[in-house]
C-alpha cells in the first residue's frame, strides 16, 4: 500500500490511497464522441473519457458528493442518457448510450480425440485370456456337473471341496457332549422337539445332509447347535 497526492489539472487538495488494479478498462469499447455535443467552454476531467482505459481512481460515495459543485447540462436526446457534472476535479460526462453492434462472446474449447477414444477403449478393454490353473479347471467341470434348477427356476450347484484331507483336529468328542445336552433340552419342550425333527428331516430330504456310515474320528463333526 502507498500513499500518493493527485492534483487535480485546476485544483490541488486531495490526498488518497492506491491499489494495484480496481476493474475492467471502462468503457468497454471505443464511445462515438461525435455523438454528443459538448460545450467547447467546457473543460472535462478525463479528455479522453471516450476511450477505453484502465480506471486511474476509485472514490467513495462521500467523497464523491463532496466534490460536486454546482453546475450540470443535460445532453440527453433519443436513446442516449448524457449529463455533464461540474466537479472540483473538472466536468464529468455520466450516463450511457446503447451500443451501435451488439457485443459478440465468443467460448472456445479444445477436445483432443484421441484422448477420448483413448479412455473409451481403457473402459471397454477386455482382459486377455489367461491360462486356467488346475483349480480353475476342477471347478469348472464341478459346476458344470453339479449345476441344476429347481422349481422356481433358480439354479442350485454343490459346494466344491479340496480333495488333499486337512487335519481338523479331533472334534467328535465335543459333537457328541453338545448333541446329548441339546437332546436334553429337547426332552424337556416336546414343541421345540418337534419343530428341530421337522428341520432335520428336511434336511435329509433336501440332501443338505447325510447319514455317516463310518463313524471314525478322521473329518471334523460340526458341534450341534439351537
Amino acid at each position: 500500500m502507498v500513499q500518493i497526492t493527485i492534483q487535480s489539472m485546476r485544483d490541488d487538495f486531495l490526498t488518497c490511497l492506491t491499489i494495484p488494479a480496481i476493474a475492467d478498462s471502462i468503457p468497454s469499447e471505443i464511445f462515438p464522441r461525435d455523438s454528443i455535443r459538448i460545450p467547447p467552454n467546457i473543460k472535462l476531467a478525463d479528455p479522453k473519457f471516450h476511450l477505453p482505459r484502465s480506471v486511474d481512481l476509485l472514490i467513495g460515495s462521500g467523497a464523491t458528493i463532496s466534490l460536486f459543485s454546482i453546475g450540470q447540462i443535460n445532453l440527453s436526446h433519443k436513446g442516449q442518457d448524457f449529463y455533464l457534472q461540474k466537479t472540483r476535479l473538472g466536468w464529468v460526462v455520466a450516463g450511457g448510450a446503447s451500443s451501435p453492434s451488439p457485443s459478440k462472446n465468443a467460448t472456445c474449447h479444445f477436445t483432443s480425440l484421441e484422448n477420448q477414444l483413448l479412455k473409451f477403449w481403457t473402459i471397454e478393454k477386455v482382459e486377455t485370456d489367461r491360462p486356467w490353473s488346475a483349480e480353475k479347471r476342477e471347478c469348472e467341470a464341478h459346476f458344470r456337473k453339479t449345476v441344476r434348477r429347481d422349481s422356481s427356476g433358480r439354479y442350485i450347484v454343490r459346494l466344491p471341496f479340496r480333495d488333499s484331507n486337512v487335519r481338523l483336529g479331533e472334534s467328535r468328542t465335543n459333537a457328541l457332549r453338545r448333541l446329548l445336552s441339546l437332546e436334553r433340552k429337547l426332552d424337556a419342550n416336546a414343541k421345540l422337539k418337534d419343530e428341530y425333527i421337522r428341520v432335520i428331516e428336511e434336511y435329509l430330504e433336501l440332501g443338505h445332509m447325510s447319514l455317516v456310515e463310518d463313524p471314525n474320528d478322521d473329518g471334523f463333526y460340526i458341534h450341534t447347535t439351537q
